[in-house]
């Protein structure tokens, strides 16, 4: 094949790719931005370019799993760690896994999203990467959280806790600090699950999705103690970051502990539509 021609198709890859990857953001182009995916991918296969269709496997996966199609999505994920497995990129192998990881929890297979997990912990760590090491540490102390082991749920975190500082997106440590309110909780200590909360609404760039989540799960401690005020306060400003039906449910909750059984009604109705 000449030379010109396969510089031709490759500059026909990297503009695919750009596209796709200027379409991100937006739901309503997911379908379009894994086409042009697969067009970047049959080429780079093509022209044997190993490195540059682990890449593409791996948007690919990440994009079908935002369409919903896990069964579509993981195999493109697992084909990505093989292949930076070949050349020797063990960080995009380690993100690769952790992706994985992330379907096979939501597919409930628990014990394969462990081991996901933890090869990617170790190649994260051979690489000296420390964001894919705190993905994994973060991912795997929800799995034991959900598992009833919130101890060792609380190891994991503080770790990744400590390889976060000073990493390019500060966000990320809200999530982890939500996640150790979680582990309080399942120990019983809701004062230090609400320090936990508290601490995450402090990090400057804390995600909408965490931060929502730390308001509500804030709000939901602060009702177990009887704070209803505080806890409907919580749930406002929960609704306000991203509003999803069950912290609608909450709010109208704390309006109805109120009285204020019109507005909780509009909150009921709210999270039904």
């Amino acid at each position: 094949r000449p030379a010109r021609e396969d510089d031709r198709r490759r500059v026909e890859a990297v503009q695919a790719n750009q596209e796709a990857t200027n379409a991100m953001g937006a739901s309503d182009t997911l379908q379009k931005q894994a086409e042009l995916r697969e067009k970047a991918l049959q080429i780079w296969h093509s022209l044997g370019e190993t490195a540059r269709e682990a890449d593409t496997l791996l948007q690919l996966g990440i994009v079908r799993s935002s369409l919903g199609q896990t069964q579509q999505a993981l195999p493109f994920l697992q084909q990505a760690a093989d292949l930076y497995g070949k050349v020797g990129d063990r960080v995009g192998q380690a993100k690769a896994l952790n992706e994985a990881g992330l379907l096979c929890e939501q597919a409930g297979d628990t014990e394969d999203a462990f081991k996901e997990y933890q090869q990617a912990l170790d190649l994260a760590r051979q690489a000296g990467a420390r964001s894919p090491q705190v993905n994994a540490l973060t991912n795997t102390a929800r799995l034991l959280n959900q598992s009833g082991k919130p101890r060792e749920a609380l190891e994991n975190l503080q770790k990744a806790l400590a390889l976060s500082d000073g990493l390019s997106c500060q966000g990320c440590q809200g999530g982890i600090l939500v996640s150790r309110g979680s582990a309080y909780e399942y120990l019983g200590d809701t004062q230090g699950a609400i320090r936990e909360y508290r601490e995450a609404l402090k990090v400057p760039e804390i995600c909408a999705l965490d931060q929502s989540a730390a308001y509500n799960n804030l709000g939901l401690a602060t009702l177990s103690l009887g704070n209803t005020d505080e806890a409907l306060d919580s749930f406002q400003k929960a609704s306000a970051a991203n509003q999803v039906p069950s912290v609608l449910t909450n709010q109208g909750i704390a309006l109805e502990r109120l009285n204020r059984l019109e507005e909780a009604l509009s909150q009921y109705e709210g999270a039904l539509d």
